[in-house]
């Protein structure tokens, strides 16, 4: 009786042991659930990020190479305006040189006629020299035609016969 007792006792013990352990191993099982469903729902918050992170992505690479062919357009317009630039400035460059010349031909040319201007001209020299026109020509002065002073002749008082 005493080892039956004695096998009770180890056997009430185990069957304790095992109770405690099965609620511990229940406990620490429900914890672990607990656990796996938190990263679960952490895993499909991450992946949810992840496939909007990856969209805006695809959407930043569009936008990026909508960007750069604009960017190369507007290089090509760059370049465009800058060659038109500079072949206007050397267009202008040569127009200013050449106005330069021009200027300096026609300030010559008008220097010699202000020249032949001053001279008096040969032609001078055949002009009648009473001819108003070519006096006007010649830059003689023309003379004045003389002033008649009337001299006012005095009438004889009337006698009166009264």
């Amino acid at each position: 009786m005493y080892l039956k007792r004695n096998d009770e006792m180890n056997i009430a013990k185990k069957a304790s042991f095992m109770d405690i352990k099965v609620r511990v191993t229940s406990d620490v099982l429900g914890e672990y659930k607990m656990e796996v469903d938190k990263l679960q729902k952490r895993l499909d918050e991450g992946t949810k990020e992840v496939a909007a992170l990856n969209l805006a992505l695809q959407t930043g690479q569009t936008e990026d190479k909508e960007k750069n062919a604009e960017l190369v357009s507007c290089q090509k317009h760059l370049k465009t305006v800058k060659d038109e630039i500079t072949a206007t400035e050397t267009d202008m460059k040569k127009f200013q040189d050449q106005s330069g010349k021009e200027k300096a031909a026609w300030t010559k040319e008008v220097a010699e006629l202000k020249q032949q201007l001053a001279k008096k001209s040969e032609v001078c020299a055949y002009v009648k020299k009473d001819s108003a026109e070519g006096m006007k020509l010649c830059d003689n002065p023309i003379p004045e035609p003389p002033k008649q002073v009337a001299s006012k002749a005095e009438e004889p008082k009337a006698k009166d016969t009264k």
